[in-house]
């Protein structure tokens, strides 16, 4: 049942982050539906979660430093919701694995970005498939944040011999 779960959040993260590269929106129903899986998870395998408050309590410190964030316009508020959700689903084990892999991610697309722009003679091919990349002052930083969950998922899924 855990394995679903994790497919499913994986999904989740996946079409955020697709979303995002097509309008430079991420729905809120994807935030929403990834915190309300976690109790869900919490009931089917309450051995992945060591201490629930303490999950909580990361979730509200990165929703405030989000809410600075996006008050500087450094992150868009759907970002700011993903990573928020994201920081509960792993919880306070795997949390910094999904930050440093969503940092690690959002700088090579950051990177990407740059190189396409200024030296990409295929740029109207890509923009085809990434409309979001129109926009010249911002990029779709969802993909960093899927790399992120995914690598984080990875290293649960292995601890738990679920991959």
């Amino acid at each position: 049942m855990l394995a679903i779960l994790f497919l499913l959040v994986a999904a989740l993260f996946v079409y955020a982050a697709y979303n995002d590269t097509q309008t430079m929106l991420i729905p809120n129903w994807i935030s929403a539906s990834l915190i309300a899986l976690y109790p869900i998870r919490y009931f089917v395998a309450p051995e992945t979660i060591t201490d629930p408050l303490m999950d909580l309590a990361w979730m509200g410190g990165f929703f405030v430093v989000g809410f600075i964030f996006y008050a500087f316009k450094w992150f868009g508020a759907g970002d700011v919701k993903l990573i928020t959700a994201g920081v509960l689903w792993f919880g306070h084990a795997f949390a910094p694995e999904f930050l440093v892999g969503t940092a690690f991610g959002g700088a090579l697309i950051a990177i990407l970005v740059i190189l396409v722009r200024t030296f990409g003679q295929f740029y109207w091919r890509i923009q085809k498939y990434m409309p979001a990349l129109q926009k010249k002052e911002h990029f779709p930083y969802g993909l960093g944040i899927v790399i992120g969950a995914l690598y984080a998922l990875y290293v649960q899924g292995s601890i738990w011999g679920i991959l």
